[in-house]
């Protein structure tokens, strides 16, 4: 089952990747994948750091960062948002 970005929180995704040349086998590495929210009301930046690879790219999602888009895209409606 192929998971789709929520369009209600994702405006755009690009994945920055690269392929790695290993004989016969040729695997892709993915370097960055970013993903601008649309309700975002100020401008920051989060950087998260994932150790597993993910299946994620510009077309498809996963559980883990539709967990991660989830939680700083409704980040700015919950009582936990602390202003700087």
């Amino acid at each position: 089952m192929v998971r789709k970005y929520d369009e209600n929180l994702v405006s755009r995704v690009t994945c920055d990747s690269s392929y790695i040349d290993k004989t016969n086998d040729t695997l892709e590495q993915r370097k960055k994948l970013k993903i601008t929210l649309k309700n975002k009301k100020q401008e920051k930046t989060a950087t998260i750091i994932m150790m597993n690879p993910s299946k994620a790219d510009n077309d498809k999602s996963d559980k883990t960062v539709d967990a991660v888009v989830e939680f700083f895209g409704n980040l700015n409606s919950k009582s936990y948002y602390v202003s700087s």
